[in-house]
């Protein structure tokens, strides 16, 4: 993993929009299991003692019982 040079990132963004085809990173099996291996092998410890943050990208829905939450224009 030293080889990607994992151990400098700070912010890990994960991109959770579908594609055109309604896939995200978390719904395909093979990318899902991947990623799970990948977090669990090397960014869990490392979350866990405040070393990186994770950030998900993505369009968000407000559940209607939720509508009367103030938003910001």
């Amino acid at each position: 993993m030293e080889v990607l040079g994992l151990s400098r990132l700070a912010v890990i963004v994960l991109d959770m929009h579908t594609d055109v085809k309604g896939y995200s990173l978390l719904s395909l099996p093979q990318v899902r299991d991947e990623f799970w291996t990948l977090y669990k092998s090397y960014f869990h410890q490392r979350l866990v003692e405040g070393d990186v943050r994770i950030c998900l990208y993505g369009p968000v829905t407000v559940p209607p019982e939720r509508v009367d939450v103030w938003m910001p224009d």
